[in-house]
């Protein structure tokens, strides 16, 4: 699960940078993700809430994590090309990586 949480975090650390760069069009067009984002950042937002209450479910976390990490994906891919976001990338991987291994041991 950290390492899902983690890759997503890192992911999504990549939007705003695209969008500082990006021109005038592409802005225009990410501008209209609103809608597409508003709903994962408030499941996100719901699961942050029942932490701090003491009542998370992992479980159901993880699913939501699963779905919006796969937009996430899906957007970046749609969103990102003509950047160089291979170090992004590979940064998600390494950080997933060692989440995956502090779990092992």
């Amino acid at each position: 699960m950290r390492g899902r949480i983690s890759r997503l975090s890192t992911l999504c650390k990549c939007f705003p940078a695209v969008v500082r760069r990006c021109d005038v069009e592409r802005f225009l067009n990410i501008g209209r993700l609103y809608p597409e984002i508003d709903p994962p950042e408030k499941r996100i937002d719901m699961h942050i809430d029942l932490l701090r209450r003491g009542e998370f479910r992992d479980m159901e976390c993880v699913n939501d994590i699963v779905k919006i990490e796969a937009q996430s994906d899906q957007l970046a891919e749609t969103y990102f090309d003509g950047f160089d976001t291979d170090l992004a990338r590979k940064l998600v991987y390494v950080t997933a990586f060692d989440h995956n291994l502090d779990r092992r041991f």
